[in-house]
């Protein structure tokens, strides 16, 4: 076996491996280490200890091997030794283990002042490098007689682990902050760093063989995989390292203590404190080698996110954590080490005995809209289901994030009942609430994340019988139970995907069949291999099952030459091939024994050279078989060969037996016991028919009822509050007539200010007067002009776009098979229409806002001023001069506090309003009716009758209005009769006094309205630019591939111009990057928070570009519609509104 570097911790068993071919014997020598301070080395084969060394100093958190397997480096805490192996594993003269001896360290190396984590040799042995909590990493010569530490790096970080690159020329380091920092040894330089997942500990980390990949694990058991990539930099002699990250999966439910490729790079092991050991296969073949062997970077990023890491095997029988892991050079064999106090070597040749499928992926999905949908749709307060809300999201991300197990597989179940039973509640569709499940490689509207889910149902199932143990019959037995399981899920995945406009590779009737009839087959493979162990089935029973096995793959293989399964399941082809030629060649020759045993001697001969031809078409496909199948063909070839050899020699010598023509006596028979187990089955139906999270909410049927009554009781409340807004309104025109604030202030106050305004001023300069208003003004005009600019520009880029498009298609003709760009574009150019509507329901609204605004400039300025300055501005009045009796004023000031009573009588109706209406409980009275036919009407009864009740107190108010109107025309006419000079002296002074008091109310009603329209179009730009940059990167993408294929095609004028395609028809020359848009729905851009919809296009960047669902504005948003007039421009009220 190759030597580990590892990183351990305490009660650990730290290991490494040897190659003892320097050492003597035995042929594999492993190493341990943990805290009893003995280290022992171990000979694999026989299960014996060979040798120990003393670590009587510390305990050892790691070990090392120079590449000649001489020298043995150990790290503790804080020092590192250095040991001779051979002198370690010396017999004694009697030729056993010599147990007692004290070997001496060769060196000691002091230095570090905490526990050493990591450490390793160069690959001549020069030097030795080590990596310490200390936060330093050193690198020692250990050349020199001295060792002397040659350079010391100092991170200013705790650090967790540490590993070298193949080339020996950069170190990786991880450290407890999340952060992975890439150390150039050779200029003693940092390369980069990089935050794997910020604030959480990373446990190791991990480098593949070839150098192009990292692999870490952090404490929360997540396992993320990165690919290195190299490039040089323009116009220099330097190179320019990154990392890209891959994929991310949860390993482990509780911590992740040791990750590490496999010497081929094609699996990663991970421990755990679970107390097991997972093997992970690397899926994606671009992450190996090109076609030629070579490392494939033809691509800088992946153009899809893909299923890179699948479950290959978990290997259980640890009772504590285990710390640490080792392959075998060959990859065939895992060793791993605990706190058990036990090493364990596990065979990992059967990784490929069964097929698994591979669980989908998705994007992260916001479930904003529905707590919108819970304020506007159900009339509640959404912050009172922030549970419910939080544990469905968290319930989608334990979902797609699940590992295969029965614990994953709790979660996909009860994330699909919760998605079965969220349309009850909420309308989720192209007409309701759009929320954009992304799923990969997959199509479809309402059923599309059912279907999605059900199918990862179903690969997890698969992937727990493949991680079973097919060597006994509990292991056989549990596999034959999940594939049954599986193939049951598969089957109701098709029905529910069925109804998708559009077929996909992974859900179409024949992707769906192959599934089924792979898991199927698997099951009665299982079947066929208990009985074998079992040894209680007849040969007869056995030939029959195994034919029906064979017929089961056959069928399997069948579905995938199909054109829409060819792709995706092209790498089973061969597979499924060798497994059908198997069983038939066992169905033959099991049958042949039977006939050997009813003495059918030239039967006998048939089928064995029946399943001769069988294992002969098996064998052609050896060469590109797993391992373990390989095995299987080979020996039943063996048996086979074996059997015809001795039949043919024993019939022709003693039975001259004829041989029948082959089928003149039948064939071996079928028995087929395999069923799909309907879904969903009884290990998951609990969790699939728990009740809804959201059961507190009506069901949908009643939300529409509430949503119809909501509106009839809006309008209710919109009549009655009419009836009372239009009596103010006369009430207060009447008032501004007579200018009374202003008379009053004129007459008790003919010079200076009166207090009230000097009031007012001092409140408006406080709030900054007339240069804050026309700060924010500029502001938000500012804001608008550059929402209309970027409409604008993202309009040309798209004609743009589509303009080059249609230009090549009349060039090219049919040629041209990229699809058509107005087709593409349709979701950004609804999207950008929508904001652009937004923007004009803007500009509609600052139009009137404008004009309120410019008509009080002058007044506001005036407050601005101090109180000298308005003083000077206000005209003085010769009122003093007219003798105007106290009585007199005394009955105008009488009449302004009466008309403060009326307004408040007016104002404590609408209060009383609200609270009749809000009586009448219209979610519970709907539940309370739900199942009768006339639900709506009789709650509609009910609010009128509630609304209704303040009928005769409002018309005791316009009683009092209309003879308070009376009164004050008769008060104003004797007014003006007994001073017929007052009106014409104060005329002035009062006008300006009542400009001024209206200009105060404008200014307290503007300065929220300007706020809440910066807001506004703060927001709306927020989204126009992340529209544009996704608007941008569709045309550059594009572009390119206009430029590829100009570059490809030759010019052909003469081509007819190409047809449109038949709306909703299936076209396979369509790139997957490019047709994927037209399966995701236009909801996409619905909700807040949700993503880029095009993230299959444009993997070189997410981007947010965040809207609001239709119904719903941000701040200050304008909805659809005319305002009524009593409205500000951002939604408030205008206490200042006259009417035209």
């Amino acid at each position: 076996m190759e030597h580990l570097t590892s990183m351990a911790a305490s009660a650990s068993e730290e290991l490494v491996t040897l190659d003892a071919a320097s050492l003597g014997p035995p042929a594999v020598v492993l190493a341990t280490a943990g805290y009893d301070h003995t280290i022992r080395f171990w000979d694999v084969v026989r299960s014996s200890c060979i040798g120990t060394l003393q670590h009587n100093e510390s305990q050892a958190n790691c070990m090392a091997l120079t590449r000649d397997k001489l020298r043995l480096a150990v790290g503790g805490n804080p020092a590192i030794r250095l040991f001779d192996t051979v002198a370690a594993t010396q017999l004694t003269e009697e030729g056993v283990v010599n147990t007692t001896a004290n070997v001496p360290p060769l060196h000691v190396f002091e230095g570090h002042i905490g526990n050493v984590v990591a450490l390793g040799f160069h690959t001549d042995g020069d030097w030795l490098w080590s990596a310490s909590e200390d936060g330093t990493v050193r690198i020692w010569d250990i050349t020199s007689p001295e060792y002397l530490c040659q350079r010391e790096i100092s991170l200013g970080c705790t650090i967790t682990s540490a590993a070298i690159s193949p080339s020996q020329t950069e170190l990786y380091v991880a450290d407890q902050n999340g952060r992975v920092r890439v150390w150039d040894l050779a200029s003693n330089t940092s390369l980069l760093e990089q935050y794997v997942e910020e604030g959480v500990q990373l446990r190791c980390i991990s480098l593949s063989q070839d150098g192009n990949h990292m692999a870490c694990i952090d404490h929360a058991g997540r396992l993320h995989l990165w690919r290195i990539a190299v490039t040089t930099a323009e116009d220099e002699d330097a190179t320019l390292l990154s990392l890209h990250h891959l994929c991310t999966v949860q390993a482990h439910e509780q911590y992740g203590l040791k990750c590490l490729f496999s010497p081929d790079s094609s699996f990663i092991l991970t421990t755990s404190s679970d107390s097991t050991a997972r093997l992970w296969r690397i899926t994606d073949p671009r992450l190996l080698t090109g076609s030629n062997g070579s490392l494939n970077r033809s691509f800088t990023e992946l153009s899809e996110p893909q299923v890179l890491l699948e479950l290959a095997q978990t290997f259980e029988g640890h009772s504590k954590w285990v710390w640490d892991c080792a392959f075998s050079a060959d990859s065939a064999y895992v060793v791993t080490t605990s706190s058990d106090n036990t090493a364990r070597l596990w065979d990992g040749s059967d990784l490929e005995v069964m097929q698994a499928v591979p669980l989908k992926k998705s994007l992260p999905v916001s479930f904003k809209a529905l707590g919108t949908y819970i304020e506007t749709g159900h009339h509640q307060d959404p912050e009172e289901y922030e549970v419910e809300l939080k544990k469905l999201d968290d319930l989608r991300q334990a979902a797609i994030n699940a590992v295969p197990s029965a614990e994953g597989l709790a979660r996909l179940a009860e994330y699909h009942g919760q998605l079965s039973k969220l349309s009850t509640r909420f309308p989720i569709g192209e007409d309701g609430i759009k929320i954009a499940f992304s799923w990969f490689n997959f199509a479809g509207k309402e059923k599309k994340p059912k279907a999605s889910i059900i199918v990862n149902i179903g690969a997890t199932y698969s992937q727990m019988a493949a991680q079973e143990s097919y060597g006994s019959v509990d292991g056989l037995k549990r596999a034959y139970n999940n594939f049954l399981n599986a193939a049951g899920a598969f089957e109701s995945a098709g029905r529910c995907a069925s109804g998708a406009p559009i077929p996909t590779t992974d859900l179409c009737e024949s992707s769906i069949s192959c599934l089924v009839a792979m898991m199927l087959a698997q099951a009665q493979e299982c079947f066929v291999q208990k009985a074998i162990l079992e040894k209680a089935v007849k040969d007869t029973t056995l030939a029959k099952l195994a034919m029906s096995t064979s017929a089961f793959f056959e069928s399997a293989k069948s579905h995938v030459s199909k054109n829409s399964a060819t792709g995706m399941f092209a790498n089973y082809v061969d597979w499924l091939a060798g497994k059908a030629a198997l069983y038939r060649g066992i169905a033959h020759y099991r049958k042949s024994t039977e006939c050997l045993v009813a003495s059918q001697y030239g039967r006998e001969i048939v089928k064995l050279q029946e399943a001769d031809e069988a294992v002969r078409d098996a064998k052609e496909l050896i060469k590109r078989l797993p391992s373990e199948l390989s095995n299987q063909i080979t020996a039943l070839a063996v048996s086979v060969t074996k059997n015809l050899e001795r039949a043919l020699k024993d019939n022709s010598l003693i039975y001259n037996d004829p041989l029948p023509a082959r089928g003149a006596w039948g064939d071996c028979g079928a028995a087929v016991i395999v069923k799909a187990t309907a879904f969903p089955d009884a290990a998951i139906s609990s969790y699939t028919t728990a009740p809804c999270l959201f059961e507190r909410l009506p069901v949908i049927h009643v939300s529409r009822i509430l949503n119809s009554l909501a509106v009839t009781r809006d309008q209710i409340v919109s009549e009655q509050l009419v009836r009372l807004d239009a009596a103010v309104s006369t009430l207060e025109g009447a008032f501004t007539k007579h200018q009374l604030p202003g008379v009053v202030h004129s007459v008790l106050s003919p010079e200076g200010l009166p207090e009230a305004l000097i009031a007012q001023s001092d409140e408006i300069r406080e709030k900054g007067g007339f240069t804050a208003l026309e700060e924010i003004r500029e502001k938000v005009q500012n804001l608008r002009t550059d929402c209309s600019k970027i409409v604008n520009a993202t309009t040309c880029t798209l004609d743009d776009e589509e303009a080059q498009d249609n230009n090549n298609r009349q060039r090219y003709g049919p040629q041209w098979t990229r699809a058509l760009s107005s087709q593409l574009n349709k979701m950004l150019r609804g999207r950008l229409d929508e904001l652009r509507m937004t923007l004009k329901q803007g500009e509609a609204a600052d139009a009137s806002f404008i004009e309120i605004y410019n008509e009080h400039i002058p007044s506001i300025i005036s407050l601005s001023l101090s109180k000298e300055d308005l003083e000077d501005a206000v005209p003085a009045s010769s009122s003093r001069n007219l003798g105007i009796p106290a009585a007199v004023v005394g009955e105008i000031t009488a009449a302004i506090e009466r008309k403060d009573h009326l307004i408040g009588c007016r104002n404590s109706l609408g209060e009383e309003l609200g609270s009749a209406i809000g009586s009448v409980d219209i979610v519970a009275r709907a539940l309370e009716l739900d199942g009768e036919s006339d639900i709506e009407a009789v709650i509609s009864k009910e609010l009128r009758d509630a609304a209704e009740s303040i009928g005769p107190k409002l018309d005791r108010l316009d009683s009092d209005i209309a003879e308070y109107l009376r009164f004050l025309e008769r008060l104003m006419a004797d007014f003006y009769e007994s001073c017929p000079k007052i009106q014409t002296s104060m005329d002035e002074r009062g006008v300006a006094f009542q400009r001024l008091n209206e200009a105060y109310n404008a200014y307290l009603a503007l300065m929220p309205q300007l706020g809440a329209g910066q807001q506004f179009y703060t927001d709306l730009l927020e989204q126009l630019r992340s529209l544009q940059q996704v608007c941008a990167d569709f045309a550059q993408n594009r572009l390119g591939e206009l430029q590829e294929m100009s570059s490809q095609q030759p010019s052909a004028a003469q081509y007819p111009t190409q047809q449109p395609p038949v709306p909703g028809a299936w076209n396979p020359s369509i790139p997957v990057r490019y047709g994927a848009p037209q399966n995701v729905s236009p909801a996409s851009y619905g909700a807040p928070d949700q993503g880029n919809p095009y993230p299959v296009v444009y993997p070189s960047g997410a981007h947010q570009p965040g809207a609001y669902p239709p119904g719903t504005y941000p701040p200050g948003a304008y909805p659809p519609g005319a305002y009524p007039p009593n409205n500000g421009p951002f939604g408030y009220q205008n206490p200042y509104y006259r009417p035209q």
